[in-house]
C-alpha cells in the first residue's frame, strides 16, 4: 500500500478529476446546479425501476414466459421496454420539474428509433 502522504495526494487528484468530469457533464447537458444533476440522475433511476413494476403484469398478460423462440423474446422485450422507459422518463421528469431537460432528450431518442422503422425513399 502507498504511504499516507501518497494516499492523500492520490485522493486529492481523484477528487479533482471527478469534479472536472462532473462539471463537464453539467456544461454539456446545460445543468445549472449540483442538485439539479442529482435530481436528473434520480429521475433516470426511478424511471428504470418503474419499468419493473409494469413489466411483470404485462409480460404475464401476453404470456411472455411461454415464448420459446429466443429472438422473438428479445424483440418483444426491446419493443416493450424502450418506449415504456421513455414514457416513464417523460412522466417522472415532468412530475419532478425537469421537463426542460428530459423532453428534448426523449424527442431526440424516439426520433432515432422511429427512423429505424421508416423506409428511405429511393
Amino acid at each position: 500500500m502507498f504511504p499516507l502522504h501518497y494516499q492523500f495526494i492520490l485522493t486529492h487528484y481523484r477528487k479533482k478529476v471527478v469534479r472536472k468530469t462532473w462539471n463537464k457533464l453539467k456544461d454539456r447537458y446545460k445543468i445549472q446546479s449540483d442538485w439539479q444533476a442529482v435530481l436528473v440522475l434520480f429521475i433516470f433511476s426511478v424511471a428504470g425501476s418503474s419499468i419493473m413494476f409494469v413489466k411483470k403484469p404485462v409480460f404475464r398478460l401476453i404470456r411472455f414466459d411461454s415464448i420459446n423462440f429466443i429472438p422473438l423474446k428479445v424483440i418483444t422485450y426491446i419493443v416493450f421496454i424502450i418506449p415504456t422507459y421513455y414514457l416513464f422518463l417523460f412522466v417522472w421528469g415532468n412530475i419532478l420539474g425537469q421537463g426542460q431537460f428530459f423532453n428534448p432528450l426523449i424527442k431526440k431518442m424516439l426520433g432515432r428509433y422511429v427512423s429505424i422503422f421508416k423506409r428511405s425513399k429511393h
